[in-house]
């Protein structure tokens, strides 16, 4: 299983840190502790369902480097339901939008596509 895993990758590398909790409390109740428990100076959150590809991490990584302080990406091709995730997410995007002023397609969506704040 990806607990497993993760905590085996954990075992080996001390830069790598699992929190595990209970049960499953949504997303922004378990990137909340892994924030809190962040140590490096690039945080980049994936979620476990996959939709997000960590190949591409390291051109996030990269658009950071040419002087960015903000990247983020967005899936293209969503696989969850349109009507329960994807309309309630565009509504939430779109106000974070202009409610931040950031212009960006999706505020918690890992790479996919970059953008770059200044």
């Amino acid at each position: 299983m990806l607990c497993a895993v993760l905590d085996e990758l954990a075992a080996n590398d001390p830069r790598v840190v699992v929190i595990h909790l209970r049960r499953n409390y949504g997303q922004t109740a378990a990137v909340t502790p892994g924030f809190d428990h962040a140590r490096g100076g690039i945080l980049i959150p994936v979620d476990a369902d996959m939709q997000n590809d960590p190949a591409d991490i390291p051109a996030l990584v990269a658009k950071l480097e040419t002087g960015y302080d903000v990247v983020s990406g967005w899936r293209r091709r969503r696989q969850d339901s349109g009507l329960t995730r994807v309309f309630p997410s565009k509504c939430e995007n779109w106000i974070i939008s202009v409610v931040s002023g950031v212009p960006l397609h999706t505020i918690t969506d890992a790479p996919s596509r970059r953008t770059g704040v200044r």
